[in-house]
C-alpha cells in the first residue's frame, strides 16, 4: 500500500471516530498495517494537516498515555 493510501485511512479513520483518538500501535491494529513505523510516519504527515494535531494522551482503544494523532 502507497503512503498516500495509508494517510488516507488514517484522516478517515479519525473523521469516522471522532472524538476518539488513537495511538499509532491502535492505528496499525484499526487498519490491519503490520507496518508500525510506516503508521508512525504516516499519522505524523496527518498532523500537519491543519485539522488534526499530534500531541500525548490517553488513547481510546488501549487506555495507555502515549503520542496520538487526532482532529482538533
Amino acid at each position: 500500500m502507497a503512503m498516500g493510501d495509508l494517510i488516507e485511512r488514517i484522516i478517515d479513520r479519525l473523521h469516522r471516530t471522532y472524538p476518539y483518538a488513537y495511538c499509532d500501535d491502535c492505528l496499525a491494529l484499526d487498519l490491519m498495517e503490520s507496518n508500525i513505523e510506516r503508521v508512525t510516519i504516516a499519522a505524523s504527515e496527518v498532523a500537519t494537516l491543519d485539522e488534526f494535531i499530534r500531541t500525548r494522551r490517553e488513547c481510546s482503544r488501549c487506555g495507555q498515555t502515549r503520542q496520538l494523532t487526532a482532529l482538533r
